[in-house]
């Protein structure tokens, strides 16, 4: 990223100088691990930028109520209770970047997670279950007991991204792939 132009890096609200930024620059791949809606997308595909490789982070919050782990890339999505608005602008996110990739050839690629754990992690998830059960409190269960999730761990998801980035170049553009751990928990 040219240096003049690290002030606005951060801020996705604002379209123009984003496409500012991109216009005419080329990159080996951009990683994305923040956008949840299309138009924080928007600028990129529309400033001529090209990357090699564009990677969006999704997640497995995409897949509707109907769906059950482990989930299948063409599982239904949309339409959750449990994910909500989060989940709905994440696929419309996705949906977004098919349709460059099939309109105009945007290199994006999708990778959606279910919960990253490891080293590093911002969020409180796998170290407030290990806080209850240190603390001898109860662990809560998610609805009956029998709902299953799926994990991923932090240094599988550096791998998949690494795979994709390294991929043959016409491959694996306009597609989405769920990066998990084999079994459900």
């Amino acid at each position: 990223i040219p240096t003049d132009a690290e002030h606005v890096v951060g801020d996705r609200q604002d379209q123009s100088a984003l496409e500012s930024l991109f216009k005419k620059q080329s990159f080996d791949a951009i990683v994305d691990t923040c956008a949840y809606e299309p138009e924080d997308v928007e600028s990129l595909i529309r400033s001529g930028c090209s990357p090699n490789r564009y990677i969006c982070y999704s997640t497995a919050g995409v897949y509707s109520n109907h769906s059950r782990v482990p989930f299948k890339e063409t599982d239904q999505r949309g339409d959750s209770q449990f994910w909500g608005e989060y989940g709905a602008s994440k696929a419309n996110l996705e949906d977004r970047l098919f349709r460059a990739a099939d309109e105009g050839g945007f290199p994006d690629t999708v990778l959606r997670f279910p919960y990253i754990y490891g080293p590093g992690n911002h969020l409180y998830r796998e170290a407030a279950l290990f806080d209850r059960v240190k603390s001898n409190r109860p662990v809560p269960i998610p609805a009956d007991g029998q709902t299953l999730l799926q994990f991923v761990f932090v240094d599988d998801v550096a791998r998949a991204v690494k795979a994709v980035i390294e991929a043959d170049s016409h491959e694996p553009i306009g597609e989405a792939y769920n990066v998990a751990e084999p079994r459900s928990y």
